[in-house]
C-alpha cells in the first residue's frame, strides 16, 4: 500500500505518521510544499517559499501533474490539497483530478475548519465567551469579517464529496465536519530522540518555573495568562520565576520548557496542543483550558485520564495560585502525563488507527 500525506506537515504529525506507518509495513511518503518553521522535515520537500506568486502557482499544478496518480492513499493535511489557497477563495481544485481510484484521506487540524461565528454563537448559548474566537486579536483578525467561515464551510463541502473518511486532531472541529464519516484522531507525537529525557528534579533553583510558549498570542489567551502571572509574580517574588518562550528555534523553545515545573498551553482554545504532550514527555507538567463540551467527541477512556492542569479564563489567577501554593503537585501530574502521552500519543498506536481507515477505504481485509 502506497501512501501519501500532503501538502502541510503542520507541526510534525504527518511527517511522524508517514515513519510510524512505514515501520508497520506500509510504503508511506510526506510531502511538504513549504518549510516548516519549527524544523520539521518531510520526505518530500518542495521547498517554494520565497518563490513569486506565479512560480508558485505553476509549481502547485508541476506537483499535482507528478503525483496525482501512483499512490493508493491520498492523506490530506490541514484540510488541504494540491490546488487550495484560502488567501485566493480557492479550495480543492485539484481533488477531480487526482486519481479516483486512490483513497482521499483528510486531516483537519485546527482553524482550517473551525469557524468564528457558530462557535461563539454556541458558546454563548452555553453562557460561556471561553474561545479563542472571541479574541478579535486572533491571528490578526483575519476570521472577523466571516469570510473565511463560509469559505471553510465550502471547502470542506468540497472534501467531503471525494474523501473515505476525515479526521480532526482538535475534537471541537467535529462540529464542523461530515458527522457520518469523520472521527478524532489523536496528535502523531513521538520524537524522543529531539527531546530532552524526562526530568526528575523541580524547583532547581528553589522557585516554581512556569513557562509559557505562544505561538499566537491571541489564540493562546496570553494577555490573561501573562496578566494573572505577573500579579502573582509581584505577590511571590521569592517562590515563582516565570519565562516567556517565544521567537526561539523549536530546539531551544523545547530546552527551555524542559526547565519549567509547569508549562502554560493555553486558556482559550478547549484542548491541548501537541506541545503539552512534548511537556509531558519530557516530565513537564501542562496547564490547559479543556473545554468538557467537546470531550464526547474524544474515547471516554482517554477523556477520563487526561492528566493536564485545568484553567480557565475566569478563574485563572485562582486556578495559577493554587498550583503555586501546591506546588508539590507537579510530581504525580509529570508520572501521570507521561503515562498519558505514551498511552495515546504514540506514534505506532496513531498509525494503527490510520491504517486500519486505509484498509477498510481499499476493502482490504484486517
Amino acid at each position: 500500500m502506497r501512501i501519501l500525506h500532503l501538502p502541510d506537515v503542520v507541526g510534525g504529525h504527518a511527517t511522524e505518521l508517514a515513519r510510524a506507518e512505514r515501520r508497520q509495513g506500509l510504503d508511506s511518503r510526506s510531502l511538504n510544499f513549504y518549510r516548516s518553521p519549527y524544523g520539521f522535515r518531510a520526505d518530500i520537500e518542495l521547498g517554494l517559499e520565497g518563490k513569486g506568486r506565479i512560480q508558485k502557482a505553476f509549481a502547485h499544478l508541476q506537483a499535482l501533474a507528478e503525483f496525482r496518480r501512483g499512490f493508493d492513499v491520498y492523506h490530506f493535511n490541514y484540510g488541504s490539497s494540491f490546488l487550495h489557497f484560502a488567501k485566493f477563495g480557492i479550495s480543492h481544485l485539484d481533488l477531480p483530478f487526482v486519481d479516483p481510484d486512490a483513497a482521499k484521506i483528510f486531516t483537519y487540524q485546527g482553524c482550517d475548519a473551525r469557524q468564528k461565528y457558530p462557535t461563539m454563537h454556541r458558546n454563548e448559548a452555553l453562557g460561556s465567551d471561553s474561545a479563542a474566537c472571541f479574541e478579535a486579536d486572533c491571528y490578526d483578525g483575519v476570521c472577523n469579517s466571516g469570510q473565511l467561515d463560509k469559505w471553510r464551510r465550502r471547502s470542506i463541502e468540497k472534501a467531503d464529496r471525494h474523501a473515505f473518511h476525515i479526521f480532526a486532531l482538535n475534537p471541537d472541529l467535529l462540529y464542523f465536519l461530515p458527522a457520518e464519516k469523520s472521527s478524532f484522531l489523536p496528535y502523531c507525537v513521538d520524537r524522543p530522540d529531539l527531546l530532552p529525557a524526562p526530568k526528575v528534579d523541580f524547583f532547581s533553583n528553589g522557585k516554581l518555573r512556569i513557562a509559557h510558549a505562544p505561538t499566537q498570542r491571541g489564540a493562546k489567551g496570553s494577555r490573561y495568562i501573562l496578566e494573572a502571572l505577573d500579579i502573582l509574580e509581584a505577590k511571590y517574588p521569592t517562590q515563582l520565576e516565570v519565562d516567556l518562550i517565544e521567537g526561539e528555534t523549536r530546539e531551544m523553545a523545547m530546552a527551555r520548557i524542559a526547565q519549567a515545573d509547569l508549562f502554560i498551553d493555553q486558556t482559550l482554545v478547549g484542548w491541548y496542543g501537541a506541545v503539552s504532550v512534548e511537556a509531558a514527555l519530557m516530565g513537564v507538567p501542562s496547564a490547559v483550558f479543556i473545554n468538557e463540551e467537546h470531550l464526547t467527541f474524544v474515547p471516554p477512556e482517554m477523556a477520563r485520564s487526561i492528566p493536564f492542569y485545568r484553567i480557565r479564563k475566569h478563574s485563572l489567577l485562582a486556578d495559577l495560585e493554587y498550583f503555586v501554593r501546591n506546588r508539590e503537585q507537579v510530581w504525580h501530574l509529570s508520572a501521570a502525563g507521561l503515562r498519558y502521552a505514551s498511552a495515546w500519543h504514540k506514534s505506532d498506536s496513531v498509525a494503527r488507527l490510520t491504517g486500519s481507515v486505509y484498509r477498510r477505504a481499499l476493502k482490504i481485509d484486517m
